[in-house]
C-alpha cells in the first residue's frame, strides 16, 4: 500500500498510512522507510523528514544501504547538503548508490569541486555514477572538465553520449555538438532532440529543418512531441508555413493528435504565420487545455487584431478555472492596445496585482504606455512612465517616441530623445524617428542638423530582412540582394536590357522591356 501510494504521487496518503502503521505496532522494516522518506521529499517537508529520520535512528536503519541513500536525497532536495553528508559519513558500508546521492547532493548545492573529491574517492564507480559527475560538469558549464572525465569512461551507454552531447548544444558549442554526433555508434530520440535544440536555441532554425529532414530520412528513429514542438517553433521563426502544414498532417498521422504540447505549437506556429483561422481550429479541437495553450490563442488573436475575440476568450479561460500568469495579461493589454481601449486597459491593468496577484512586468508598463500614446494621451503617458516602480527601458521610451511621430509632439520628443541617448547612443532607428518629425513640423534646420549628425557619427540603420517559402525552402532576402540563383538570373537579364537600349540609343524603351 506504502509503495502503490508513492508511486502514483499520493505523498500526504503514505505519510498518513505509515502513521497509522506505527499506532497499530507494526514495525517498519529497511524497505518500508525509503518509500516513506521519498513521500517526505515529494510534499516537500523537511520537518516531517526529520521526524522519519528519527525513526530510521530508533529502529536502527539509519545506515542501512537502502535508507541512507533515500535520507541524502531528501536532505539534497530540501539544500540541506551538511546533513545529507552526515548521513552519509555515518554509513559504514558505502555502496554505489549511496556515492552517488552524495555526489548529486553536492552538485545539485553547485559545489562542484566537493563532488569531484567525493567521486575520485569512491572505491566503486559504475556508469551512473560516472554519469552524474559528467552532467554535473555540463550543467556548470565547464566542458573541458565534462569531456576529460567523458574520455576516461570506462563504458560508455547512449545515455553518457548524450549527456555530453546535450552539454555541447546547451553551452553553444555547436560545432563540436555536430563532430560528436556523428561519432555516436547509436542514437535514439534524445540524441537527435539535443541536436535539433542545440540549433533552435541558438536560433540556427534552417538547420532545425534539415536535422528533421536527416532523422526521417536516413535513421530509424522516430520524432516525439519535444521533436515536433522544436521544429514547429522554428517553422514560426522562420515563416515556414507549408513545413508547418506538413508537421501537423504528420503529426495527426503518427498519434499525436491530442497531444496538448503539439497542439500548443500548431496555434503558435500559424498565429506566427498569418493563418489565425487554422490556429482557431486547432484551437476548437483540441479536449485538453493548458495554460500555454490559452496564452498563444489569446496572443495570437491579439496580434491578428482580433482584439473583442481575445478579451472574450480570456473571460472563457477564467470560467474554465484556469489562473492567468504574466503572459496572459501581456496578450489582453494587446489586445486593448489595437482597439485603443484605454478604460478597459487599465481595468485589466489593475486587477494583475488586485485579482490575479500578478506584480506587473516592464513588458505589462510598456503596453499601457503604447496604449496611452496611441490614444494621445501624451502627457498622460509620460506621467505613467515617471511614476513606474521599476526604471523604463529603451522600448517603453521607443514606444513613446512613437507615439510623438503620430501625434507631431516635437518637445516630448526631444525629452524621450534625450532618454533614449543615454540607454541606446548606437541606435539609429532613433534618429531617423525624430528626423521625420522634425521634417513633418518644418523644423528643416534642425532636420538637417540630425541628419548631418547621423552622417559624422557614421550611424547606419540595420536593413530590413525579410523571409520567404519557395519550394518548401526558406528563402532570406534583402533589399538589392542578389544571393540567390533565381534573383542572380533576373539582375543579369535587366543589366543585359539596360545595355541594349542604351546601344539602340533609346534609354526610354527599358520600362517597356521589363
Amino acid at each position: 500500500m506504502l509503495k502503490g501510494y508513492t508511486e502514483a504521487g499520493l505523498h500526504e496518503q503514505t505519510l498518513h498510512l505509515f502513521s497509522l502503521m506505527n499506532r497499530s505496532g507494526a514495525r517498519p522494516s529497511r524497505y518500508t522507510l525509503p518509500l516513506v522518506i521519498k513521500s517526505c521529499a515529494g510534499i516537500p517537508s523537511l520537518t516531517v523528514g526529520e521526524q522519519v529520520h528519527c525513526v530510521a535512528i530508533k529502529t536502527g536503519f539509519e545506515t542501512n544501504a537502502f535508507v541512507g541513500p533515500a535520507l541524502i536525497d531528501m536532505y539534497s532536495d530540501r539544500g540541506v547538503v551538511g546533513a545529507a553528508h552526515r548521513v552519509f559519513s555515518q554509513m559504514p558500508v558505502k555502496n554505489v548508490v549511496a556515492w552517488t546521492a552524495v555526489v548529486a547532493a553536492f552538485l545539485s548545492a553547485g559545489d562542484v569541486k566537493s563532488a569531484r573529491e567525493l567521486f575520485d574517492q569512491a572505491v566503486e564507480r559504475d556508469v551512473i555514477l560516472w554519469n552524474t559527475m559528467v552532467c554535473g560538469y555540463t550543467r556548470h558549464g565547464d566542458m573541458a572538465a565534462a569531456q576529460e572525465l567523458f574520455v576516461r569512461m570506462p563504458d560508455k551507454d547512449i545515455i553518457c553520449w548524450n549527456t555530453i552531447l546535450l552539454g555541447y548544444a546547451n553551452g553553444g558549442d555547436l560545432e563540436a555538438c555536430e563532430r560528436l554526433f556523428e561519432e555516436m555508434p547509436e542514437r535514439n530520440v534524445f540524441s537527435w532532440n539535443a541536436l535539433i535544440g542545440g540549433f533552435a536555441r541558438h536560433g540556427r532554425y534552417y538547420e532545425v529543418l534539415d536535422a528533421l529532414t536527416r532523422m526521417l530520412g536516413l535513421s530509424d528513429v522516430k520524432p516525439n512531441d519535444a521533436t515536433l514542438v522544436m521544429v514547429l517553433s522554428a517553422c514560426s521563426r522562420l515563416g515556414a508555413l507549408n513545413w508547418g502544414r506538413w508537421i501537423h498532417v504528420y503529426a495527426e498521422g503518427n498519434g499525436f493528435k491530442g497531444n496538448v504540447y503539439v497542439g500548443n505549437g500548431l496555434i503558435d506556429m500559424y498565429a506566427k504565420c498569418g493563418c489565425i483561422e487554422d490556429a482557431v481550429s486547432v484551437f476548437d479541437g483540441m479536449e485538453t487545455r493548458d495554460l500555454i495553450t490559452w496564452n498563444s490563442m489569446i496572443g495570437g488573436l491579439a496580434m491578428h487584431g482580433h482584439s473583442m475575440e481575445a478579451l472574450e476568450l480570456f473571460d472563457r479561460m477564467k470560467d474554465t478555472g484556469e489562473k492567468p500568469d504574466g503572459i496572459t495579461l501581456v496578450g489582453v493589454l494587446s489586445a486593448c492596445v489595437h482597439m485603443g481601449l484605454v478604460k478597459e486597459g487599465f481595468m485589466y491593468f489593475r486587477s494583475m496585482t488586485k485579482d490575479c496577484a500578478i506584480v506587473p512586468w516592464l513588458e505589462h508598463y510598456g503596453c499601457m504606455v503604447d496604449l496611452l500614446g496611441r490614444a494621445g494621451l501624451l502627457d498622460e503617458a509620460l506621467n505613467f512612465v515617471r511614476k513606474m516602480p521599476i526604471e523604463p527601458d529603451c522600448v517603453i521610451w521607443s514606444a513613446l517616441l512613437g507615439a510623438c511621430q503620430v501625434h507631431r509632439n516635437v518637445g516630448l520628443a526631444e525629452l524621450t530623445m534625450n532618454q533614449l541617448v543615454r540607454l541606446v547612443p548606437e541606435d539609429a532607428a532613433n534618429y531617423v524617428v525624430l528626423s521625420n518629425i522634425y521634417g513633418a513640423n518644418r523644423r528643416r534646420e534642425d532636420f538637417a542638423k540630425l541628419k548631418l549628425m547621423m552622417k559624422e557619427r557614421t550611424m547606419g540603420k540595420f536593413p530590413g530582412c525579410s523571409l520567404i517559402e519557395v519550394d518548401s525552402e526558406v528563402v532570406e532576402f534583402f533589399s538589392s540582394d542578389t544571393r540567390h540563383s533565381q534573383t542572380r538570373k533576373i539582375y543579369g537579364v535587366l543589366e543585359g536590357l539596360t545595355k541594349l537600349s542604351k546601344s539602340s540609343g533609346n534609354e526610354t524603351e527599358l520600362d517597356d522591356l521589363c
